[in-house]
């Protein structure tokens, strides 16, 4: 279980608190599309944490304790929902995080201009802002964040943890696939071997939150753990992780991930997995490029959290030429191996079919396949027009999509050499929903196998 309330399962989730609020909230500055504002037509959400609870923790002399302080930080999301995002700090440049301090009241939904939640699987209360005050860029560096931070990158960072995840990474059996999972408007894809058809990596573990709760499947039963798999975490969006919050056993696996943004939320989470043990974080110290087996992981090249995370290639073997690209939500001018003129087999498109901000696309191999993970009606309108006519164009097959059924959940397998299949996953218990056990039609041959095997899944 969570130790911080805000990230308190489906189950435990209160009603939001009706009264004022002072918060101090974060933002990244993004990459802009031709000169044009970013915001014009996405949800606008900040970070927050209390005000009072971050002043009193600036003045302690609690350092060593920071983590556990932070899992009782009062955080919240603040949606600007008709508020206006107020203007970046004067130099401000993409992947800076800036900061604001927010005044809110309780309000009507008529005299609302945006919404508080207190949980990411929260519905939100509507509030009008009462003030806004900008921070100068830098300004949390100088403080508890900053410090928070390099205690994470300094104690779950070292040459000893990257010797110990290649080793586990080169064991993983890729030999089934790779799955795609049907969890709404987020992002989770799995590593699949060949004789039990479960789960060996989880590449992202995340799921619709905030407005777009309602993009989760209702009959997801869970996930399998059956063999430990470890979770590579591309980069720390919220629907990249959020499952482990509908699922907190997830906690207790080794997490790889890129630096934590100097945002509160992501911060809590971090510290959630570094009391665990659990923390791994590829920091500048390591190299560019790590292959271990059939799994290749590429530090991105971009100035944004989205663009400068983890990208990772998943082969049916080591050196194999079958190979499967997953980009999280970077842009392709930052993935290295795309950069350089690889092509692939097959694709999860990069942010859920969102907007991108370069000419550059990934090569695709003759018959080669591609997958989105959006969900339905989720309010960023993913996957846009543009960008998935701009994949055909470079050559990709039309996507087969995560809940592209009526039934869900409706996850997307794409075995080696082969076309995409849907599915619904779940062992003969019934505990999970992610193991290869019920399959589409014409899919019979895989979903005859999984029966046989029905009592080891």
């Amino acid at each position: 279980m969570f130790k911080n309330q805000f990230f308190a399962s489906p189950g435990q989730v209160d009603g939001e608190p009706r009264r004022k609020g002072r918060v101090y909230a974060a933002i990244e500055v993004p990459e802009l599309d031709d000169g044009l504002q970013p915001y014009e037509a996405e949800p606008v959400y900040l970070e927050c944490v209390d005000t009072s609870w971050f002043n009193s923790f600036e003045a302690s002399e609690n350092g060593a304790l920071w983590s556990k302080l932070f899992q009782a930080a009062p955080l919240s999301v603040l949606e600007l929902t008709s508020y206006k995002l107020p203007l970046f700090p004067e130099g401000s440049k993409p992947g800076d995080i800036a900061w604001f301090e927010f005044g809110y009241e309780p309000a009507s939904s008529s005299e609302s201009d945006a919404r508080i939640y207190t949980n990411l699987l929260s519905e939100g209360a509507t509030v009008k802002i009462s003030f806004h005050e900008p921070r100068p860029i830098g300004w949390a560096e100088r403080g508890i964040i900053g410090e928070a931070a390099q205690a994470l990158a300094k104690y779950n960072s070292s040459s000893s943890s990257q010797y110990s995840l290649k080793k586990r990474l080169a064991r993983i059996s890729t030999a089934g696939g790779v799955a795609f999972y049907d969890v709404g408007q987020g992002a989770c894809q799995a590593a699949i071997d060949n004789e039990l058809h479960i789960p060996q990596l989880y590449v992202d573990f995340g799921g619709g939150v905030l407005t777009n709760k309602k993009t989760f499947p209702d009959g997801f039963a869970g996930f399998c753990f059956t063999r430990d798999p470890m979770v590579i975490l591309s980069h720390w969006d919220w629907d990249h992780w959020s499952s482990a919050q509908r699922w907190p056993e997830a906690l207790n696996t080794p997490w790889l991930t890129p630096p934590v943004p100097l945002k509160p939320i992501q911060l809590t989470f971090a510290a959630e997995l570094h009391e665990r043990g659990s923390l791994h974080i590829w920091d500048a110290a390591w190299p560019g490029t790590i292959t271990a087996g059939a799994v290749t992981i590429e530090r991105c090249t971009g100035r944004t959290a989205n663009d400068s995370g983890l990208a990772v290639t998943l082969r049916r073997r080591r050196n194999s030429p079958k190979n499967c690209l997953l980009p999280g939500d970077a842009d392709y001018a930052c993935i290295p191996s795309v950069v350089a003129g690889e092509s692939f087999n097959a694709l999860c498109m990069t942010h859920h079919g969102g907007r991108l901000h370069s000419p550059t696309y990934p090569k695709a191999k003759r018959g080669a396949a591609s997958v989105l993970s959006a969900g339905p009606r989720n309010s960023y309108r993913h996957p846009l027009f543009d960008t998935v006519a701009t994949h055909l164009e470079h050559g990709w097959s039309l996507p087969t999509g995560t809940a592209l059924s009526g039934q869900r959940p409706c996850h997307v397998l794409v075995p080696w050499g082969g076309r995409p299949h849907i599915l619904q996953g779940g062992c003969h218990g019934g505990m999970c929903a992610t193991a290869v056990s019920a399959i589409a039609p014409a899919n019979g041959k895989i979903t005859k196998f999984a029966r046989r095997r029905g009592d080891a899944m």
